[in-house]
């Protein structure tokens, strides 16, 4: 990424000129009439200290970051939340399947792996499952949990290590 942006500047030494003097001219308010001071000026700076580190690790176009939003993570942790909603919304159907057929909740993500093998994500891919137990996996590549408790049958997240915010 580096070389591609320091390629443009050589061969293009016109356009980055143009492009430098529009920034100077937007930011000519702020030279002369300094920075503008509100309520909500702490969550400008940290977002102006997110893009500073992204642009220090070498990201030309830094968009989100763990620190953005006051501390909640960038956009792409909810993206992850939706990605899981999807996949267990397909593993309930799975475990509500096998209910209905064995009149039981199955004992352990074994007893349902080869209906889980079967499951397609609508970007095509198959369920992901972890090596050792067979239990699928959240988009984090965390298992999880067959919740089994007071007659349910269904599963969560495991949030002790997931990454994936709670809802």
């Amino acid at each position: 990424m580096k070389d591609t942006f320091i390629k443009f500047l050589q061969n293009e030494k016109i356009d980055a000129a143009i492009i430098a003097a529009i920034a100077c001219a937007v930011m000519l308010p702020i030279f002369f009439k300094g920075i503008p001071y509100g309520h909500d000026m702490t969550h400008h700076f940290q977002c102006a200290y997110s893009y500073y580190e992204g642009f220090s690790a070498g990201d030309f176009y830094p968009s989100w970051s763990a620190i953005r939003n006051l501390g909640y993570g960038g956009m792409e942790l909810r993206l992850l939340q939706l990605d899981s909603l999807v996949r267990e919304d397909a593993i309930r159907s799975v475990l509500q399947d096998f209910q209905t057929k064995a009149g039981r909740c199955p004992n352990d993500w074994r007893e349902v792996f080869p209906l889980l093998r079967t499951i397609l994500l609508p970007n095509g891919d198959s369920l992901s499952v972890d090596e050792k137990t067979l239990a699928p996996v959240d988009p984090t590549d965390i298992p999880y949990i067959l919740d089994r408790k007071a007659g349910k049958c269904d599963i969560r997240i495991d949030f002790t290590k997931s990454k994936i915010p709670t809802l």
